[in-house]
């Protein structure tokens, strides 16, 4: 069994300027994996907790764990309404650099939702990420915002104003939708082969239909792996643990660690 790390703070500078909240869990001394772990849309690196103990997790199997804030999001600085598909690729660049550059050897990158097209954009630019899980992620995210932007009220400045959930009101520049439109998901994911891809969705997720999880899947080369979370809702509410094995076991057999070989 691996060693009981200790979490460490951690700021990184990205392409903008702006100073990236991290949570570094693991040591390159103990094992150069390292999991980098990218929250959703209106998310944290915390996930509520949950994240901090999906880490914990892989850390019994061997494996380091990345946790962070996009710009705009949690503790990093910029603002929420500057969030846009490529800045968050950015944000990426930042922190999979400062993994690499701390000496952990091979990167993984694991993105809930929208921080999963980043992880799919960013490996398919990026040879050096060893693989990509893409979790609860939209295969056509311009339509799904698209759809979702239709009842943003329009402030001026070119803001949208949209109501989230818990009564979340978020603000947006209306270029997120165009700079969207510049990626395509699909032809990300048929470039992150040969490299390792893991899309694990829920059957019942209400916001991104288990369809995407097909197209994505499908578009992929080998090897690839799909999991189809029965039950499971977009935040997998009652099913995370089921989520959690699914992205270990696919760990230790695409990258295995020495504690997992143990």
């Amino acid at each position: 069994m691996a060693p009981k790390w200790h979490w460490q703070k951690v700021r990184v500078k990205n392409q903008r300027g702006f100073h990236l909240a991290g949570l570094l869990y693991g040591s390159p001394r103990v094992t150069g994996q390292m999991v980098i772990i990218a929250h959703g849309f209106t998310g944290s690196k915390e996930g509520g907790g949950r994240a901090v103990a999906m880490a914990e997790a892989l850390g019994t199997l061997g494996y380091g764990a990345f946790l962070f804030d996009f710009a705009g999001c949690g503790e990093s600085e910029g603002e929420f309404r500057d969030i846009s598909l490529s800045n968050h690729i950015g944000d990426l660049r930042a922190v999979f650099d400062y993994c690499r550059s701390s000496g952990f050897s091979t990167i993984v990158l694991a993105g809930r939702s929208f921080g999963g097209n980043g992880a799919l954009c960013f490996a398919a630019m990026e040879k050096a990420v060893a693989g990509v899980c893409a979790w609860a992620t939209p295969a056509e995210p311009w339509k799904l915002f698209s759809r979702l932007l239709q009842r943003a009220r329009r402030l001026p400045g070119g803001i949208l104003e949209l109501s989230g959930a818990n009564g979340q009101v978020l603000h947006l520049r209306d270029a997120f939708l165009a700079d969207l439109a510049q990626h395509d998901l699909i032809q990300a994911a048929a470039r992150v082969g040969p490299r390792p891809l893991l899309v694990i969705h829920g059957d019942q997720d209400e916001l991104v239909p288990v369809s995407d999880a097909y197209l994505l899947a499908e578009a992929a080369a080998e090897p690839k792996r799909l999991i189809v979370v029965s039950g499971g809702d977009h935040q997998f509410s009652n099913h995370y643990q089921q989520a959690w094995l699914a992205l270990g076991n696919w760990l230790t057999e695409c990258f295995p660690s020495q504690a997992s070989q143990n």
